[in-house]
């Protein structure tokens, strides 16, 4: 059971994205001891915070008691000692709190994700994949929903009319581009918690792998009718031998094509945003 201090609270790691919770039920401090759902929500930029989490008539709740270093402690455990007594008599102390707003709904939650994160900060190259999704499949079914009144059963069942119209695969990628919004923005809101939760993909990885490669005898079948299909036909040629990605062999430029035959795809074009050279 890890000990609760100062120095513990300092050293706990920062999350790559979102948020996590570290839980110190049970520790003791100055004779004091955590009861259980206490803990401390270290966000992506490195803010801290007490929370004690609870259920009530088997609905989970998180109060977030105070910031650290604000909080000391000690004081921290003792409100949360006092909220867990509340708790146990029925109470829940969120009902004490001013209403969370619900103007912002998941459609806006998703364009400040698109706008702030997708393309302004990781300038994501597949950005019009993700906005595709968003517009076509998660805002038509939850978009209009408060960000905070979303449950885990509205996610399923939006899964679910994807896997029907568009397959499996699809909603397992709109669930990866839900899953890295909500925890964005997760990062930037003490109250929301995703309610995305491992087990929700529709396929396995191992599922998913590609085994399927065309035999030479069928790309000598393909060539021909390849030669009579101007530039698609060209197209699918260069991806046979160059194995770039389609998005990379469609918007090659003659500039990008040297006296020698090589094929440069210039770094903010490419994966690893690094030049890629390819023998034409």
């Amino acid at each position: 059971m890890p000990g609760l201090n100062e120095a513990a609270v300092k050293r706990l790691p920062t999350p790559a994205a979102g948020n996590r919770v570290f839980y110190f039920a049970g520790a003791r401090l100055q004779g004091a001891q955590t009861p259980r759902g206490f803990g401390v929500r270290v966000t992506a930029n490195g803010s801290k915070s007490f929370i004690i989490n609870y259920r009530i008539r088997h609905r989970e709740y998180r109060y977030t008691i105070g910031a650290f270093p604000d909080w000391s402690e000690l004081k921290a455990v003792r409100e949360a000692r006092n909220l867990r007594q509340r708790i146990d008599r029925g109470e829940n102390p969120l009902d004490d709190r001013a209403p969370i707003p619900t103007s912002k709904t998941i459609a806006i939650v998703l364009d400040e994700f698109m706008e702030r994160y997708v393309e302004r900060e990781a300038k994501l190259r597949s950005a019009s994949y993700i906005k595709r999704a968003f517009e076509q499949l998660v805002k038509p079914r939850i978009g209009k929903i408060g960000i905070y009144e979303l449950r885990r059963s509205d996610v399923a069942q939006m899964l679910d009319k994807i896997a029907d119209d568009r397959g499996l695969v699809m909603a397992d990628q709109t669930l990866a581009y839900l899953r890295k919004a909500f925890n964005w923005y997760a990062g930037k809101d003490d109250e929301f918690r995703s309610p995305i939760v491992r087990g929700m993909s529709r396929t396995k990885p191992r599922e998913r792998a590609r085994t399927r490669v065309l035999s030479d005898d069928e790309i000598r079948m393909a060539w021909p009718v390849l030669e009579a299909s101007g530039t698609f036909g060209a197209l699918v040629k260069t991806l046979l031998l160059t194995a770039q990605r389609r998005d990379e062999v469609a918007k090659m430029s003659r500039a990008e094509i040297g006296k020698d035959g090589i094929w440069v795809i210039p770094a903010e074009r490419y994966k690893t945003k690094k030049p890629n050279l390819s023998d034409l």
